[in-house]
């Protein structure tokens, strides 16, 4: 019942609060149905100087440069389970917390990062919000993937609290989102449509009149961030399929 009450009063506040930006429809369902039958417009490529290159490369982290400092490397960041990643992820935290007010290059700093990798990447001017929002994004996913909606509801609230989600419109893909040096607007894209996957599928086991309706609403919203979102759907997947189930329930 606790859990049930959490998801209510989610719905009620986030769902609440986009409403306002977008006007709720009764038909939201035929709208979302009447949008999928129209083909989604690509974004322009950008490749990016060799300067660009540098800077993000110094600044963002990337699957690469993130998992070096994971135990055991990419392969072991890449298959670990929601709860390691959460420890990983509290570990970065802790981390620029520490360096907000400490000496990260000091040999009392050693004990914290043994490998001293991201202690350098830190160093050498990586983005603290960029960073923890990337790694932030692979945690929820991998909630996501082991089904633990309540988990992942209580990330995105987090999430929500510390840094916002909001979607933004790109103006073109580039070489660093296609290395996964998600830029802090496309890491917010790719949360919302997490978001959105989860709001659809927490109510999949609702009554059927409650479905509809939420079908309903998170269409209409859907309808209205779509063409933002939709460059991220090669990385998440699109929630189109999840909120149609919802439109189509019947008694």
């Amino acid at each position: 019942m606790k859990t049930r009450l959490m998801a209510m009063a989610y719905v009620l506040v986030t769902y609440g609060v986009a409403a306002a930006n977008h006007v709720a429809s009764a038909d939201g369902c035929a709208t979302l149905r009447a949008a999928l039958a129209t083909p989604i417009t690509p974004l322009p490529r950008k490749t990016l100087t060799q300067a660009e290159k540098t800077a993000v490369d110094q600044r963002r982290a990337c699957i690469k440069g993130y998992s070096a400092g994971f135990p055991g490397g990419k392969e072991a960041f890449l298959t670990a389970d929601a709860a390691t990643l959460r420890d990983d992820l509290r570990h970065v935290e802790q981390l620029f917390a520490y360096a907000a007010k400490n000496d990260l290059a000091s040999p009392a700093a050693e004990a914290l990062d043994p490998s001293g990798n991201r202690t350098a990447h830190i160093l050498g001017g990586w983005d603290r919000e960029q960073v923890l929002l990337w790694g932030g994004f692979f945690y929820m996913r991998r909630l996501y993937e082991e089904e633990q909606l309540d988990a992942l509801l209580d990330q995105v609230n987090r999430i929500r609290s510390t840094f916002g989600i909001r979607v933004t419109q790109l103006s073109y893909w580039d070489d660093a989102d296609e290395a996964t040096y998600f830029s802090t607007a496309s890491l917010r894209d790719m949360l919302r449509l997490l978001e959105l996957n989860m709001a659809a599928v927490r109510e999949l086991s609702a009554p059927p009149a409650q479905q509809r309706a939420a079908g309903e609403r998170l269409a209409g919203m859907f309808v209205a961030e779509r063409q933002a979102l939709s460059p991220f759907f090669k990385v998440v997947r699109d929630p189109s399929d999840h909120i149609l189930q919802l439109c189509s329930a019947s008694e």
